[in-house]
């Protein structure tokens, strides 16, 4: 057997390797630990978060809210009962410790018709990290073309160890 590896195998294992790494880390830095995802089923948020995309959401203590952070809730009753992912458009303290709270998608040209009143020492959902539909298309693309290269290297590999054992087998016969 031949040392080192054939060219096709180094560089499928090579392709695969670096693919197979890009898409690990790309997982790991859009995924934060103690994070929830959700989807985005609206274009509310348009152009800052597609229709589609995932947001990963973290809790964050209410006293650290501020206008412009993206946060996730459930609008207060009669309204549907679904999780939203808006824009804080402004926010006031009040005198009990409370948080009042006005959204607004990014898209509409006025305020969410619910005022959120949220308990002093709560914490709220902020958005912490977008991924669009094109970047979850482009990480099965990576994903795939990683699986194949370290299956055409891994089939490199057995031809080639079958080839060699079949030579010496030859060799030992003649």
């Amino acid at each position: 057997m031949r040392a080192g590896l054939p060219g096709i195998a180094s560089i499928a294992v090579f392709f695969g390797a670096a693919l197979a790494a890009t898409s690990l880390a790309f997982i790991v830095a859009t995924s934060p630990p103690g994070d929830v995802r959700v989807t985005v089923a609206s274009g509310s948020m348009r152009p800052v978060i597609p229709t589609g995309s995932s947001v990963a959401i973290a809790k964050v203590p209410v006293f650290r809210l501020r206008p412009g952070a993206i946060i996730a809730f459930t609008p207060p009753r009669p309204f549907p009962q679904v999780v939203v992912v808006h824009e804080v458009a402004s926010l006031h303290r009040l005198p009990r410790g409370q948080t009042e709270v006005i959204t607004r998608g990014v898209a509409n040209r006025s305020r969410d018709p619910w005022t959120l009143l949220i308990g002093a020492g709560a914490t709220v959902g902020v958005v912490r990290v977008v991924v669009t539909p094109v970047e979850r298309g482009l990480l099965a693309i990576a994903e795939a073309a990683a699986f194949g290269c370290l299956a055409l290297a891994s089939g490199v590999f057995i031809a080639e160890a079958l080839t060699a054992r079949r030579k010496e087998s030859l060799a030992a016969l003649g």
